[in-house]
């Protein structure tokens, strides 16, 4: 984590002085308007580095994305014991008192959504839940086919012109054995821009034990959208 956050500091660095470069490029451009090989010098000099600024700025978000999960994993919480008894019948249960709608059942996944206003209260900014509970212990999270589950809800909703513009996913998963799998369920993604969030988040159930856990933190969270999603699953305790 310490190697990531030097990482982020040195790029932090780099744009600044690349973004003052530019700007002193952009005086003497102006200064010598008249001489038609400087102001050439100087706008190539420029477009170069606007090329340099926008690479090192897609490096620097992504370490950043990366600190913030690093660092979450640092001071995750331990899993959870539910007061309720796990099982797939609660699950379903507890997803249909909380408004979702059943879109497919297979021998392999349920998937189940709901669409609404969630933490905006403007129209345009609905949010997508889907909630895909795996029946199939052999599937881990990160399997492909679980895109393709997703991905069918979605070209579903496309057709049938339902708006939304972030989307919360969950997959859970039922184990009958322990330990939890908490390695697969770490396995998160989250992404936060001007317009649009995205949360993906792993649960893994212990039905014996009624034990559960996900990726969050009473400490820490990445962006207000992962909280709201973390805090649906806490009606789970």
């Amino acid at each position: 984590m310490g190697k990531t956050r030097k990482k982020q500091n040195l790029l932090l660095a780099s744009l600044f002085f690349i973004s003052i470069t530019i700007i002193i490029l952009a005086v003497f451009t102006i200064i010598n308007i008249g001489n038609i090989l400087l102001t050439a010098l100087f706008a190539i000099m420029m477009v170069l580095l606007l090329f340099l600024l926008l690479s090192f700025k897609s490096k620097y978000e992504y370490y950043t994305h990366l600190y913030k999960y690093q660092y979450l994993l640092s001071v995750a919480n331990k899993p959870n014991i539910s007061k309720k008894i796990i099982s797939l019948d609660f699950l379903k249960d507890f997803l249909r008192k909380n408004n979702y709608t059943i879109h497919n059942e297979t021998k392999d996944y349920l998937l189940y959504y709901k669409v609404d206003n969630s933490l905006s209260k403007k129209e345009r900014h609905k949010t997508l839940y889907a909630s895909l509970i795996i029946k199939n212990k052999n599937i881990r999270f990160t399997d492909d086919k679980i895109n393709n589950y997703f991905g069918s809800l979605e070209k579903k909703l496309s057709n049938s012109k339902v708006k939304y513009i972030h989307r919360i996913f969950y997959k859970f998963k039922i184990q009958d054995n322990q330990p939890l799998d908490i390695e697969d369920a770490n396995n998160v993604f989250f992404i936060s821009t001007k317009n649009q969030h995205i949360i993906i988040l792993n649960i893994v159930l212990l039905e014996n034990t009624n034990t559960f856990y996900y990726l969050y933190s009473d400490k820490y969270t990445p962006n207000i959208y992962y909280k709201h999603a973390t805090d649906f699953l806490n009606k789970l305790i």
